[in-house]
């Protein structure tokens, strides 16, 4: 059985809450964005693709930007509405 371990023994640090705010708060203002949409950010910066499957040490997952993926969604999910978006 795999034991539970704290915040602390896991090595995570969580962010207060203007920390937590301030990506959100920069993406709505940042003239860096403008025009740009669907793209994932974080410590008020553009993320970059993780490293590997520890995705604690930043950046997004590989399937994130899965395009093919992404289709097959958006055909599925509009098959089931009944819609053609």
């Amino acid at each position: 059985m795999k034991k539970l371990v704290s915040i602390e023994e896991a090595g995570v640090s969580l962010k207060t809450v203007p920390q937590g705010a301030a990506t959100s708060c920069w993406a709505a203002v940042s003239p860096e964005l403008n025009g740009k949409g669907g793209l994932y950010l974080e410590d008020c910066h553009i993320a970059e693709a993780g490293k590997g499957s520890d995705m604690m040490s930043g950046g997004y997952a590989s399937h994130a930007y899965d395009t093919d993926g992404a289709k097959r969604l958006w055909t599925i999910s509009n098959e089931l509405l009944g819609t053609r978006f």
